[in-house]
């Protein structure tokens, strides 16, 4: 059986030029609500390791769903919110996440109270590291106790990725594509191509073998499909079984179909799941940028009911948006 009580990661994609945007403005850390803004209840953390920066992100208002940035700090700005007593071993254990080979931690500390209030606060977080195994970014929620070693359930989820692949998710997705969007106006060129990508009879898997296979099904796929693509592409788990796939220079439609042919081919190689096999196929619509198409929605509105053409004709095929161009995986040449 499978048995895991983390969140699981995939070899992430790099980081789209547009996730900087929410380091650009740093706030200074002066005045009474220094440790709310920094440590309260129910913040998230991302540790971008090579700014050495942490950006601090809080709900909006009391319950909400929608994380927005509070601060811009480095670590020690952060560590003069814990109490002295904890300041360095915390930081210690902080910093060996770097040259360690963990992918998750936890740590439980006491705050700086301005009023010689000492609460407790419980830290749990994932280190995501790329292809090579070298740490990229800590990615942690921090959420209050009541005493030393309380419990209190947490998930960890990030502003711009997803908690089960580590890919980034569709907020960043979107900014990555305005991104795009923007520099081919800039230059007065364009050259790139969305893919929107859905697995095919994905609920069957669900249902027959449990949503634990599932949610390990969805993780070999995120590592087969960011595998698939070259470093500057960025690929991104949108929903559910839904990804979307930004290529960058693409100048040729055959450059972006050839794309989606590998991944249909890496996707259906079987997978052994704990003795389980799986084997996915899925639909691809591919949508390139154009003189008259460069508005984000539009660019991904086109690859996506292409992608629902494709998946009408019996899925396991590509079809690229506005045209003919279609194909289907060939189990022959797989041979």
């Amino acid at each position: 059986m499978f048995q895991s009580s983390q969140p699981m990661l995939a070899t992430p994609a790099p980081r789209c030029d547009a996730e900087a945007d929410c380091w650009d403005n740093r706030t200074p850390l002066s005045g009474a609500n220094r440790l709310q803004r920094l440590c309260g209840d129910g913040v998230q953390l991302e540790w971008d390791l090579a700014r050495g920066e942490i950006a601090v992100f809080s709900r909006n208002g009391e319950g909400g769903d929608i994380l927005e940035p509070a601060a811009v700090c480095s670590l020690d700005e952060w560590l003069d919110c814990v109490a002295s007593g904890d300041r360095g071993a915390l930081r210690d254990k902080l910093l060996a996440l770097a040259a360690s080979s963990t992918r998750s931690f936890e740590a439980q500390f006491r705050l700086a109270g301005s009023d010689g209030h000492q609460p407790w606060a419980d830290l749990q977080g994932l280190v995501v590291r790329d292809s090579t195994g070298r740490a990229r970014r800590v990615v942690a929620h921090q959420a209050k106790l009541a005493a030393s070693g309380d419990v209190k359930p947490t998930q960890l989820p990030s502003p711009f990725h997803d908690p089960l692949t580590g890919l980034p998710n569709r907020r960043l997705f979107q900014r990555c594509v305005s991104r795009a969007v923007e520099s081919a106006r800039q230059e007065g060129r364009c050259g790139f191509a969305i893919l929107f990508v859905d697995l095919d009879r994905f609920k069957a898997i669900n249902d027959r073998d449990g949503h634990l296979v599932g949610d390990h099904t969805l993780l070999a796929v995120a590592h087969r499909l960011s595998h698939s693509v070259r470093p500057d592409d960025v690929v991104a788990r949108r929903d559910g079984d839904e990804f979307t796939i930004l290529l960058t220079d693409i100048w040729q439609p055959a450059d972006a179909v050839a794309v989606a042919d590998r991944i249909l081919h890496q996707l259906r190689s079987p997978l052994s799941l704990e003795g389980t096999e799986i084997v996915v196929t899925a639909s691809i619509g591919i949508a390139l940028s154009g003189a008259d198409s460069l508005e984000p929605d539009e660019l991904l509105h086109s690859a996506d009911l292409a992608m629902y053409q494709a998946k009408a004709g019996g899925g396991d095929a590509y079809l690229l948006a506005g045209s003919e161009s279609h194909g289907r995986y060939d189990m022959q040449r797989a041979g």
